[in-house]
C-alpha cells in the first residue's frame, strides 16, 4: 500500500482536508461601525475572547446569518444577555443591519427607543471565504443587506474565488449597475437563500441541511443541560418510532414466533414418537436375528454331513 505523504502549507503547517473558514469580513454589521472588520481562521481552530459587548456574538452572528437559513435564526441564543431584561437582548436583523447600540426613553411613554449607528438605507456586508487546502480551492459566501421602510432586504451572493469586501463589494453603483458589477467581479447573485444555499452546499460538498441545523444550534449554545436530548435532536436523524414498531417489528415478531412455535411443536412431536422409533429398531434387529437363525437351522444338516 502507498504511503500517503502529508501536503504542507507555506507556513510549515499540514493542510486539512474539507472546506474551512479561512475569513470572516464584516462591514456596518451591528456596532462593528464605518470599517471593515476581519477575523482570520485561516482555516484552524481559534479562540474569540473579550469581555461583554466586545462583539463575540455579533461575530458568530455574522457567521450564522451566511450560513443558515432565516426562519431558522435566532440571534438571542448567542448572547450573554439572554437570561438578562436589557433591550440588547433583542437582536434581530434589522438591528445588526443598522446598528442599534443602546436605547433610551421618552418621559411620556413607557416604550424605550433604539438609538443606531446608522440610517436606514445603509448598506451592512458580510462575507465569509472557505477554502479547502487539500485542493486550493476557494469559495467565497456574502450577503449585501439594508433596511428601507423597516424592512430588510440583501443581495445573496457566492464565488469560487476568494473575493474581499475592500476590492469586490464596495463602489458597485446603484440600480441595475449593482448586479452587473457583482456579476464583473465574480459573483453569481441568487434571488433568495434557498437557492444561494442550494449554491454553495453544492461548493462547499455539504450533502445536508442536517449539518446547517447542527451548526446553527452548536455556535450558539451556552449550555447543555441534557446532552442525551441535545444529541438526539440535533446529531441524529428523525424517527418515527411507534410506526416502525407496527410496520416493521411486529410483522416479523410475529413470524419469527411462529416458526419458534412450530419448532417446538415438531421437537414434542418427536419425543413423543421416540419410544416408537426406539421399539422399531429393536423389532428389526429380532427379525434379523429370526432370519439368520432360520438360514442357520437349513444349512446345519448340510455342515454336519
Amino acid at each position: 500500500m502507498q504511503k500517503l505523504i502529508p501536503i504542507k502549507r507555506p507556513d510549515g503547517l499540514v493542510a486539512l482536508p474539507g472546506f474551512r473558514l479561512k475569513r470572516l469580513e464584516m462591514l456596518n454589521w451591528g456596532t462593528f461601525n464605518g470599517k471593515i472588520e476581519r477575523l482570520l481562521p485561516d482555516c484552524r481552530w481559534t479562540l474569540i475572547s473579550g469581555g461583554n459587548g466586545t462583539g463575540k456574538s455579533t461575530a458568530a452572528d455574522a457567521l450564522r446569518t451566511l450560513l443558515v437559513p432565516p426562519a431558522k435564526l435566532s440571534y438571542n441564543d448567542a448572547s450573554l444577555d439572554q437570561k438578562m431584561k436589557t433591550t440588547r437582548r433583542d437582536r434581530t436583523k434589522k438591528t445588526y443591519i443598522r446598528g442599534a447600540y443602546s436605547s433610551s426613553s421618552q418621559e411620556d411613554s413607557a416604550t424605550a427607543i433604539l438609538k443606531y449607528h446608522r440610517s436606514e438605507g445603509e448598506q451592512s456586508i458580510l462575507l465569509g471565504v472557505f477554502s479547502n487546502e487539500i485542493t486550493g480551492v476557494d469559495v467565497t459566501l456574502a450577503q449585501i443587506l439594508w433596511v428601507s421602510n423597516d424592512e430588510y432586504d440583501q443581495y445573496y451572493l457566492v464565488a469560487r474565488q476568494d473575493r474581499n469586501i475592500k476590492e469586490h463589494l464596495t463602489q458597485l453603483g446603484t440600480g441595475r449597475d449593482v448586479k452587473r458589477t457583482l456579476q464583473m467581479h465574480g459573483f453569481e447573485v441568487c434571488g433568495s437563500f434557498a437557492a444561494y444555499e442550494t449554491k454553495f452546499r453544492s461548493y462547499l460538498c455539504i450533502k445536508g441541511q442536517g449539518a446547517l441545523e447542527v451548526f446553527n444550534q452548536v455556535i450558539g449554545v451556552k449550555e447543555v443541560n441534557d446532552l442525551n436530548s441535545f444529541i438526539r435532536r440535533h446529531l441524529l436523524e428523525p424517527s418515527n418510532t411507534p410506526r416502525f414498531i407496527n410496520e416493521h417489528l411486529k410483522p416479523h415478531f410475529s413470524q419469527l414466533s411462529g416458526c419458534w412455535s412450530a419448532i417446538e411443536r415438531a421437537e414434542a412431536q418427536l419425543l413423543v414418537l421416540r419410544p416408537i422409533s426406539e421399539r422399531f429398531g429393536k423389532l428389526e434387529d429380532a427379525e434379523r436375528t429370526k432370519g439368520g437363525a432360520r438360514i442357520f437351522e437349513k444349512v446345519r444338516p448340510i455342515l454336519l454331513r
